[in-house]
């Protein structure tokens, strides 16, 4: 984006230097052009970088949510082996 906006202040030094000269303002409106095409892709990537982070933002809350679900049925299963266990030791024992 630099190099572009550098590229813009030569023109328009050269212009000033030469008012007349077509092929400078043929210059400056295609580093005026070349600018904004990076600016408007620069504001894409942005853009796309938010969405990754929001999508990585909510996959991480899904996996803590699996992880919690799991580690409650862990929970449960091993209640539920403890108390076939207890209830078997009651009756044989």
């Amino acid at each position: 984006m630099k190099k572009a906006e550098s590229k813009i202040s030569t023109i328009v030094k050269s212009a000033a230097l030469n008012p007349k000269d077509v092929s400078v303002k043929q210059k400056l409106e295609e580093a005026k052009r070349i600018a904004e095409v990076i600016r408007k892709q620069k504001a894409d990537a942005e853009s796309q970088r938010i969405k990754m982070e929001q999508e990585k933002k909510m996959a991480q809350a899904k996996a803590r949510e699996i992880s919690i679900a799991a580690a409650k049925a862990k929970a449960s299963a091993e209640r539920s082996y403890r108390k076939m266990v207890w209830e078997n030791n009651k009756i044989c024992g």
